[in-house]
């Protein structure tokens, strides 16, 4: 079933504030609250919804970073160490939105980052900004309209699945990520999610795909979760997406010749 409407809004630590539908919470920047507390968790979902959000100059200068910015260490520290061996190889990150995530990585010297938002708004504004990265608009759910299978040696997420849980079908929608996620990993590539929902409501549906491995651990009150794909390759046939219609196709990342 769906997560419905907001239920309730607390402040947490900084400027973030725990946002809360049913059994799910989200960590949102505090400005964004305001917009949350009027719409449907489904929104979350909706190009539409965040093309609005991020309409604004001073919201996309604001480089907004769910959950932890890569100026903190502890983030620092796990990021460098989960993605030491790709340096050299290409990774995606899901749900960049006005995050600086991708370009402090590239500085720190991982060379071919790319970076997708289902906001085409975003996506524009983190081209002028932030130049040495592949920013392109793609669905997490359909990344197969944008991304070729086998693309990606690591694929980074920092809350995106967490907003993609609160929609309405959640679980369906869930297991659409996982499935692209190993889809457009090459054999043996990572997935590294850091998330606020619980493994008790996450890793049932995640483990639906076909992983090699699929594990969860507390990270600084925050959970990690961590994929790998087999080393041989699994089914990495395109999927349908009939339900992510109104994201706007790009071309730009490198499709396999599989």
């Amino acid at each position: 079933g769906g997560r419905g409407s907001v239920e309730s809004i607390a402040p947490v630590c900084g400027n973030q504030m725990l946002i809360s539908w049913g059994q799910g919470v989200l960590c949102l920047p505090s400005y964004l609250t305001r917009r949350c507390a009027h719409v449907c968790a489904s929104a979350f979902t909706s190009p539409a919804y965040w093309d609005d959000v991020y309409s604004s100059e001073a919201e996309m200068e604001q480089s907004t970073e769910w959950l932890a910015g890569f100026d903190d260490d502890a983030l620092t520290e796990l990021l460098h160490h989960a993605l030491e061996e790709e340096r050299a190889s290409p990774v995606l990150e899901l749900g960049c939105g006005s995050s600086s995530l991708s370009a402090q990585l590239h500085a720190s010297g991982w060379t071919k980052i790319t970076a997708c938002d289902i906001s085409a708004i975003a996506v524009q504004a983190q081209r002028l900004q932030r130049p040495g990265v592949n920013y392109v608009v793609a669905d997490a759910r359909c990344l197969s309209r944008d991304v070729g299978a086998g693309s990606f040696s690591a694929v980074v997420d920092k809350a995106t699945l967490d907003a993609i849980a609160c929609s309405e079908g959640w679980d369906y929608e869930v297991g659409l990520v996982a499935s692209e996620v190993v889809r457009v990993l090459r054999p043996g590539g990572k997935w590294l999610c850091i998330s606020m929902t619980a493994p008790t409501t996450l890793l049932p549906i995640l483990a639906r795909a076909n992983w090699a491995s699929i594990t969860c651990e507390q990270w600084n009150g925050l959970f990690v979760y961590r994929g790998r794909t087999r080393a041989h390759g699994g089914d990495a046939r395109a999927t349908t997406c009939a339900a992510t219609e109104g994201t706007e196709s790009e071309s730009g990342v490198a499709r396999s010749s599989s």
